[in-house]
């Protein structure tokens, strides 16, 4: 089986990330999940004619911030987790608490990895509650909405709870046309057959 150049360009440039980014004990799934993301991002990007292959690496880099930050604070990836079931923003909780955020890093580590800007910047945002009042450019928000689509889906299917999601579901899915349920199923599905498959 022959492999297409940008499955080849994924692979490498998940384990290029992997090996850089060393895990501390806890975190042993988070490249799976980060793998998992990325490919369920890529499937509904690429099925709603918006680009894949940033799509994928939001997947990637969205959260890569996370292994330095757990081994600088140990409780740190024990909390992360906890904010996403809180109502407040997670950076304003990880600044007050850790004096630094994980999507911030995480964009300037995308930065320094030459991503595209349109990409370090949804990795920036992707835990405001408020994104369609930012004024983002298009292909920002186009990266954002699948990405929000696809960790929802994954938290939820992990038993995980994200409160952040649901505030802007209806948002989401009118920007991306996706008001009709059927059409919205499709995208689900879609991000689930990634979750259940070797990917």
């Amino acid at each position: 089986m022959l492999l297409g150049v940008t499955k080849v360009v994924h692979l490498v440039t998940a384990e290029s990330l992997k090996n850089t980014l060393k895990l501390p004990p806890g975190l042993g799934h988070f490249w799976e999940r980060a793998r998992t993301v990325a490919a369920m991002q890529a499937s509904i990007a690429k099925h709603l004619c918006l680009n894949p292959d940033s799509s994928y690496l939001m997947g990637l880099f969205h959260d890569a911030a996370v292994p330095i930050l757990a081994t600088e604070y140990p409780n740190y990836y024990l909390t992360l987790r906890a904010m996403h079931s809180a109502s407040q923003e997670i950076c304003t909780a990880e600044y007050a608490q850790f004096n630094v955020c994980h999507s911030a890093l995480s964009s300037l580590m995308a930065r320094s990895w030459y991503m595209p800007k349109p990409l370090v910047e949804a990795i920036q945002y992707h835990h405001k509650h408020d994104i369609f009042a930012l004024g983002l450019p298009k292909p920002v928000l186009n990266i954002l909405t699948v990405h929000l689509i696809c960790d929802f889906l994954y938290d939820s299917y992990s038993g995980e709870v994200d409160l952040h999601y649901p505030l802007i579901e209806g948002q989401v899915r009118e920007y991306l046309n996706l008001s009709d349920d059927e059409h919205y199923q499709i995208v689900v599905d879609l991000a689930l057959d990634r979750i259940t498959t070797d990917v």
